[in-house]
């Protein structure tokens, strides 16, 4: 009777122990996943930030195209990796490709109104006014994002991974 229960406690520990591996390597693939997905989003963000300081720095149709790309490309991680993203997240990533968003826009009329300056030369247009408007919004939208980012979603992400500062 002790050798039929000392085999059945031995089969239930020896379950526990497959169980428990099980769950272990389910957790560091999702774990793996995880780092993976962040790191590439995060890799993402920071080569649209840096064309977007390229495109602050000269604002014209050649830096406008790799931001538009470099954007298109976060985009397409961020949806991705919405399956492992958690929501606050995802909800702060679609925020800042908004922002990203509006500083093409904004740059895009910026090289529109560089290019009608050169064709238009009519003293009752406020030129100088719409310029001067233009570089301020896209100035506020580039300080958003780069708060959003350094300040916000840089230590979200740390936290996330459980990576020290």
């Amino acid at each position: 009777m002790l050798l039929f229960a000392g085999f059945w406690l031995n089969r239930i520990l020896e379950r526990a122990k497959s169980d428990l591996a099980a769950a272990r390597d389910r957790q560091q693939r999702i774990s793996d996943a995880q780092f993976k997905l962040y790191t590439e989003v995060w890799s993402n963000l920071q080569d649209l930030k840096t064309a977007g300081d390229r495109l602050w720095e000269r604002c014209t149709p050649q830096t406008l195209s790799p931001f538009v790309t470099a954007l298109v490309a976060a985009g397409l991680a961020i949806d991705r990796g919405r399956l492992i993203l958690t929501k606050t997240h995802y909800d702060r990533l679609q925020q800042i490709l908004r922002i990203f968003e509006n500083f093409r826009l904004g740059k895009t009329r910026l090289i529109d109104l560089q290019s009608r300056q050169d064709f238009e030369h009519n003293p009752e247009n406020d030129f100088m006014g719409d310029l001067s408007n233009q570089v301020q919004s896209n100035r506020q939208h580039k300080q958003a994002y780069e708060e959003l980012l350094l300040n916000e979603i840089l230590p979200e992400f740390r936290q996330q991974l459980q990576i020290s500062a």
